[in-house]
C-alpha cells in the first residue's frame, strides 16, 4: 500500500467493492492526495466545497468509512478529541498525536511486540490487531509552551 494518498488506486479499490465512481468521489480523492495528514472529513468537506460547492457533508464522511473499511485510512483521536484519519499504511504501528498542534507521527513498533505478545499469553487472548495512539506534546509545542 502505498504512504501517499493514489486517486486512482483509491477509486480503482472502492469501484472494485462496488461503489459508484462519482465526480464528486474523485475530486474528495483529489483533496485528499494533497491533504496535510492527520485530515478530519469535516475539514475535507469545508475544502472540498471551496472547489465544489454543492459537495454533501454525509457524502464526505462515507466517503471516509469506506476508505477506511478498506485499509486506506485510520481513524484516530486527534486535536480536540475529533475523529480525524491519517493514512494507514503503518497501521500496526503505535501512532502519537500532539494535543496542541494536531502533528501526528508513528513510532517504531520494535519495542511494543515483546510487549504485547506477553500480554497475549497473560490474557489468554490471541492478539489480532493493534490500534495503539499515544496522546502528548511534541517538542515544538514544548520548547513554545
Amino acid at each position: 500500500m502505498s504512504s501517499t494518498v493514489q486517486p486512482s488506486e483509491w477509486l480503482a479499490a472502492l469501484q472494485a467493492q462496488g461503489y459508484r465512481l462519482t465526480p464528486v468521489k474523485t475530486a474528495l480523492l483529489e483533496t485528499l492526495s494533497h491533504a496535510v495528514f492527520p485530515v478530519s472529513a469535516e475539514k475535507t468537506w469545508e475544502l472540498a466545497r471551496q472547489a465544489r460547492p454543492s459537495t454533501g457533508r454525509a457524502t464526505v464522511y462515507r466517503l471516509f468509512d469506506a476508505l477506511e473499511s478498506l485499509g486506506f485510512l485510520r481513524r484516530v483521536h486527534g486535536l480536540n478529541h475529533c475523529n480525524q484519519y491519517v493514512l494507514a499504511q503503518d497501521s500496526s504501528r503505535p501512532l502519537i498525536v500532539c494535543l496542541l498542534c494536531g502533528k501526528a507521527e508513528f513510532l517504531p513498533a520494535d519495542d511494543l511486540s515483546a510487549t504485547i505478545t506477553a500480554l497475549s499469553h497473560q490474557s489468554g487472548y490471541q492478539i489480532h490487531a493493534t490500534h495503539i495512539q499515544l496522546l502528548g506534546t511534541c517538542t515544538i509545542c514544548n520548547a513554545i509552551s
